[in-house]
This record gives structure tokens, sequence and C-alpha cells, in this order.
């Protein structure tokens, strides 16, 4: 995760859909390049003030981003559609 971007602004979104596929997760978001969104950012993934994970976006369109999710855990909870994702300027 340390090989990411650092946001330049915080924002909130919203996961849309989650994919997994082997060790692979994949989450749309609903923000994308007209709310600031980059290629390369590291956000947090969480629900109800629990920590979830951190997405590193791979893709951005003008509306929405894909991420891959890393540090999930379990035990935790798992990134579902409706789980909250944010940025916060200068950190990743």
């Amino acid at each position: 995760a340390s090989s990411g971007i650092t946001p330049d602004r915080t924002i909130s979104s919203t996961v849309l859909t989650v994919s997994r596929n082997n060790d692979d997760v994949l989450v749309e978001i609903n923000a994308g390049s007209r709310d600031g969104v980059q290629e390369g950012w590291i956000m947090t993934v969480g629900q109800d003030g629990t920590f979830l994970g951190r997405l590193q976006v791979v893709q951005v369109d003008i509306n929405r981003s894909i991420g891959k999710v890393t540090l999930e855990d379990p035990k935790q909870g798992l990134v579902v559609p409706g789980s909250s994702v944010y940025a916060v300027k200068g950190r990743n």
C-alpha cells in the first residue's frame, strides 16, 4: 500500500459493487475524476467506524473508479456494497 499516491484532497464515497476472484478483491466506487480521484490513490474502506481494508485505485472514469482491496481481514468484516470509502488529504 505504500507504493500508492497520497490523495491531494479529502473525499468520501460508497462501494457500489464488489468482485472477488481468487485472492483479488475489486470494488467500484461512486467517485471519479470529476471528484478529483486519481489512479494510484490509496483510500480507506470502513463500515460504522470499523476498518475493513485499503483500496488502491486502478482505474478512474468521470463518475466512478475501480480499486483493488488490500489488508482485508474477514475477522473485521468483508468489504461489501454500501461500505464507506474515504481519502484524507496528505495521508495514505
